[in-house]
C-alpha cells in the first residue's frame, strides 16, 4: 500500500509529520494541532486509558542541537514538580529517537480566548462576574509557580485552558524560566541567542522588554493586560504593529479603562491600573492580592447549567448536556461523527478511538448546539431509545424543551418564535377540546399514545 506523507512548502516531506506513529507503545498520534518556533503539538489517542492526550515535542530540526534538547529535558523534568490543581500537569515523558516528548491531558473546554463572545466579528466585553469562573484559580496557580521559583512569562488568554467541566488551568510553560542567580543565568545566554521568543508583545511587561531583572511581577502585569482586554473588548495598545506595542508597553500609559468600560466599579479599574504599573514595585505583592482587589465589588455568577466541549475536528465549542454522556452524534458545525466521553470531559472523533480498521457504526444525532446556532433557533437532537417506554420518551421531550429554553434564554428572536408556537398550540387545543368532549368514551378514556419519535 502506498504511504502518504505530509509535504512542506518547499515540496520536501515534513519531518514533523508523525500522524500514525505510536509513542511508548501507547500514544497513537492522530492529528497535529499546533506548532511554534520550537515545538510541535499533537493530539494522540492513549490506548491504555482509552482517551485523548496532548503530546508536545521539539521540532525535528532541533534534534541536532544537544544544548537545546538538554534544556528541554531539564525544564520538562523540573516542571513535573509543579503539581497544582490550577496547572496543566505533565503526565508522562518519553523519547522518540533523539527527540524528547511530554504528554499532558487533553482539555476539551477550549481556551479563554475561544470562550470570548463576538457580535459581527467584533469581541464583546466580558461581563465582570465571569471573572469569578477562572481568575481566582489562575491567580493561585501563578502564585504557586512563583513560590516554586519560576516565572511563566507568557500569560495570555490562549494559555488559560478549561477542562470539560469548566475548571480553568494554566498551560504552556514553553517560555517559563527558573529564576536563576547570575552564574546560572550566564550559562543560558546562548539559548537566548537562538532567537526564541520571550513572550507575546501585548502582554509583555516593561522589564521583560527592557531585559531588566524579571520577577513574578511580570506575570501579574500580563494578567492585568488580559483583564483590560476582556473587560474593554480591546487590548490596551490595539491596532499597533508588534514592535510599536513593545515600545508602548515599555514607555507609555494605556488609555484609561474607564474610557472603554465605564460601567466597572472603581475598585476593579484601580486594581487593574495598579497591576499594569511600569514600575514592578508599584504592583501588588502577589497575583492573589491583585485579584482580591479586582473582584472586591464584583458579584458572583450563577452556577453553570451546561458543559462546553470542543469539537476535535473544527475546534468549535459546543454545548452538551449531562444526559448525553457516552452517546454518539455529529458536530452541528462540521458534521463529523463524535462520541461524548462518559466522564463528559471530551468529545471523541470516532475514527480516532476505533483506529484505521475500526467500524464506524451508525451515527445518531446529538442534542447539542453551539451558542451561535442556539441564538438563531437552530438546535439538533435525536430521539431516545424507543424501547425505554413512553414515560422515558416523555421525560426526554420535557428535558429537550427545558434545556432548549435555557440555551435560547438570551435570544429575543427565539423567544418571540417560541411564544408564537405556544400560542398556536394553545389555540389548537382550545379549538379541538369541545369536539373531543362531545364524543363520550373516545380519546378521553384511552391511554395516551407514545409520542412520535423526533425526526
Amino acid at each position: 500500500m502506498d504511504e502518504t506523507v505530509a509535504i512542506s512548502g518547499d515540496g520536501a516531506p515534513d519531518p514533523d509529520d508523525r500522524i500514525g506513529q505510536v509513542l511508548s507503545d501507547r500514544y497513537r498520534i492522530v492529528a497535529r494541532i499546533g506548532s511554534g518556533g520550537m515545538g510541535v503539538v499533537y493530539r494522540a489517542w492513549d490506548e491504555k486509558t482509552d482517551g485523548y492526550v496532548v503530546v508536545k515535542s521539539p521540532k525535528s530540526l532541533l534534534g541536532s542541537d544537544p544544548q537545546i534538547l538538554g534544556r528541554f529535558r531539564l525544564e520538562l523534568s523540573a516542571l513535573r514538580t509543579l503539581s497544582h490543581p490550577g496547572i496543566v500537569p505533565i503526565i508522562d515523558i518519553g523519547s522518540a529517537g533523539v527527540l524528547p516528548f511530554a504528554v499532558m491531558p487533553y482539555l476539551a473546554g477550549g481556551s479563554l480566548k475561544q470562550r470570548r463572545k463576538f457580535r459581527d466579528e467584533k469581541p464583546l466585553p466580558m461581563p465582570p462576574e465571569e471573572m469569578w469562573r477562572w481568575l481566582p484559580a489562575i491567580a493561585r496557580a501563578l502564585d504557586f509557580v512563583h513560590a516554586s521559583g519560576y516565572v511563566h512569562r507568557d500569560v495570555k488568554p490562549d494559555n488559560i485552558l478549561f477542562n470539560g467541566r469548566g475548571t480553568p488551568l494554566l498551560s504552556d510553560f514553553g517560555l517559563a524560566k527558573i529564576v536563576l542567580d547570575d552564574d546560572e543565568r550566564s550559562g543560558t545566554q546562548e539559548i537566548t541567542k537562538t532567537g526564541l521568543a520571550v513572550g507575546t508583545p501585548h502582554y509583555m511587561a516593561p522589564e521583560v522588554i527592557l531585559h531588566s531583572s524579571i520577577s513574578s511581577q511580570a506575570d501579574q502585569f500580563a494578567l492585568a493586560v488580559m483583564l483590560y482586554e476582556l473587560l474593554a473588548a480591546r487590548k490596551p495598545f490595539d491596532g499597533l504593529r508588534p514592535s510599536a506595542v513593545l515600545v508602548a508597553n515599555a514607555s507609555t500609559d494605556p488609555p484609561s479603562l474607564r474610557e472603554y468600560a465605564p460601567q466597572l466599579d472603581d475598585r476593579t479599574i484601580d486594581g487593574i491600573t495598579r497591576a499594569m504599573s511600569k514600575d514592578p514595585a508599584a504592583r501588588f505583592p502577589s497575583c492573589e492580592a491583585f485579584v482580591d482587589s479586582v473582584l472586591a465589588a464584583v458579584p458572583k455568577p450563577k452556577p453553570l447549567a451546561r458543559f462546553r466541549l470542543m469539537c476535535p475536528a473544527c475546534s468549535k465549542l459546543l454545548t452538551v448536556y449531562s444526559q448525553l454522556a457516552g452517546r454518539p452524534g455529529a458536530c452541528p458545525k462540521c458534521g463529523v461523527n463524535l462520541t461524548i466521553g462518559l466522564d463528559l470531559q471530551s468529545l471523541w472523533l470516532r475514527e480516532d478511538r476505533e483506529g484505521a480498521g475500526g467500524a464506524a457504526g451508525e451515527p445518531t444525532t446529538l442534542m447539542m448546539a453551539d451558542e451561535a446556532e442556539a441564538r438563531e433557533g437552530s438546535i439538533r437532537w435525536g430521539d431516545s431509545d424507543s424501547s425505554s417506554g413512553s414515560s422515558s420518551t416523555l421525560h426526554d421531550i420535557f428535558q429537550v424543551f427545558r434545556e432548549l429554553g435555557e440555551v435560547v434564554v438570551e435570544s429575543t428572536f427565539v423567544k418571540i418564535a417560541i411564544l408564537a408556537v405556544v400560542a398556536l398550540v394553545v389555540a389548537l387545543v382550545l379549538t379541538l377540546g369541545p369536539r373531543r368532549d362531545a364524543q363520550p368514551g373516545s380519546a378521553g378514556d384511552q391511554p395516551l399514545p407514545a409520542p412520535a419519535a423526533a425526526p
